[in-house]
């Protein structure tokens, strides 16, 4: 990237053509005095692709990327099943709704009795959100399951479990 200053006294950028950086011009770990000062001229003209490429080479203050929603990796377990990988606020939610309707008494709930009533307490709203909610209890089933939190009765060793039950109090 070249730096003309015009009669106007306003920063110009020219791009050269896009191909392989040249060699012996590596990019500084900081931008020159000369571009700080071009760039932050009130009668500067920027366009889009300077201004990225300027917050490329200072960078924009963060300390890389920040996680807003951490991501909640879920596991199968009988471990036949891939790592599935959803956020923690859809998993929070569907975890709240599993736990409020899985008892736990000896017969435990039919999975699919189960799969119904999560489904039927949450909003229409909140579903467009979430997306496939059947899907999002089939995987926290099996990542609570994973934890011990949840137990196939009776215990058998079936892809999905036919009856579930609360452990513990």
């Amino acid at each position: 990237m070249m730096l003309q200053v015009g009669r106007n006294k306003s920063a110009q950028f020219r791009h050269p053509p896009y191909a392989a950086p040249l060699p012996d011009m590596p990019l500084p770990e900081r931008p020159l005095p000369e571009l700080r000062k071009a760039l932050f001229r009130p009668t500067a003209t920027l366009s889009v692709a300077c201004v990225l490429a300027v917050i490329m080479l200072v960078g924009c203050g963060g300390g890389g990327p920040r996680e807003v929603f951490p991501d909640v990796h879920c596991r199968s377990p009988n471990g036949k099943r891939p790592t599935k990988i959803i956020p923690r606020w859809k998993f929070d939610r569907i975890h709240e709704l599993i736990l409020a309707h899985v008892p736990a008494t000896e017969e435990g709930m039919d999975f699919k009795e189960l799969k119904a009533k999560v489904e039927s307490d949450i909003a229409d709203d909140e579903q467009k959100r979430l997306g496939k909610i059947s899907w999002l209890t089939e995987t926290v089933t099996l990542e609570l399951e994973t934890r011990g939190d949840l137990t196939r009765v009776p215990d058998n060793n079936t892809p999905l479990p036919k009856r579930i039950r609360r452990n513990g109090s």
